[in-house]
């Protein structure tokens, strides 16, 4: 039953959008990083693939590409559009696994209650040396902290599915306590239409969790989890998350 109200959230979302063609430029960057570091990469995953942006995109690079998404309605998209996707709910699923060299989630984690059931799932589909290309809202931007010095919530500034909310940082400690080396941090700048200073401002660690407008992550798989449960996970993400000074809701 919990799965079904999941899903049927999240339909009525892709309800909304089948059809539209924006294509958001950390799907662009995403593209980008695969085809040009990792030619000799054969299988693809997308996890929370939506309407298939991404898996288009990288058609036609020689590459065999899967889709999972717990809507209904987008794996229906996805399909008249000839992808080879399943719908699954990864928070739950134990036997559905197919093993890839390339691991992409752009937008999901941030929907992920159990992410240590998410990393798990990561964990287990990814080869040896595997490499998994993560992208989400950055929460610590520093137009957000004034914000919640005024009283904001992360929950009342995003989507408002969003039930989980990261930094780089955060997002770096807990890939790196299940098992993943950060091989290149390929985050969005707030000043979209200043390149050079973006460029400029971040190359400084410090500046740049501060004025990332979207965290996008390239990691490898190098070794077993750390953690082995959720709450180990959500102590570290606590403990992160007040190190970045966040405040929270």
């Amino acid at each position: 039953m919990k799965n079904k109200k999941i899903s049927k959230l999240y339909d009525n979302k892709y309800d909304l959008i089948e059809g539209k063609t924006i294509i958001p430029k950390r799907y662009l960057i995403i593209k980008n990083e695969i085809i040009t570091n990792y030619k000799g990469k054969k299988k693809i995953l997308d996890i929370g693939c939506g309407e298939g942006q991404l898996l288009i995109m990288l058609k036609g690079f020689q590459y065999q590409l899967y889709g999972i998404d717990v809507s209904k309605n987008a794996i229906e998209i996805c399909k008249k559009q000839g992808l080879d996707v399943y719908q699954k709910d990864i928070e739950n699923e134990t036997n559905f696994l197919i093993s890839v060299d390339i691991i992409i989630s752009a937008d999901t984690i941030e929907h992920i209650l159990d992410f240590y059931k998410f990393f798990n799932y990561i964990n287990k589909s990814l080869t040896k040396s595997g490499i998994f290309i993560i992208a989400t809202p950055n929460s610590n931007r520093i137009d957000y902290i004034l914000k919640y010095i005024k009283g904001r919530s992360p929950t009342s500034l995003q989507n408002p599915l969003h039930i989980r909310f990261f930094s780089p940082n955060s997002l770096i400690e807990i890939a790196d306590s299940q098992g993943f080396k950060l091989v290149r941090n390929l985050s969005l700048s707030i000043f979209p239409n200043h390149p050079l200073l973006s460029k400029i401002l971040m190359k400084r660690k410090s500046l740049a969790t501060l004025l990332s407008e979207h965290i996008i992550l390239v990691f490898q798989k190098v070794a077993n989890p750390k953690f082995e449960n959720i709450n180990e996970v959500m102590n570290l993400l606590r403990r992160k998350w007040y190190e970045d000074y966040m405040i929270r809701n």
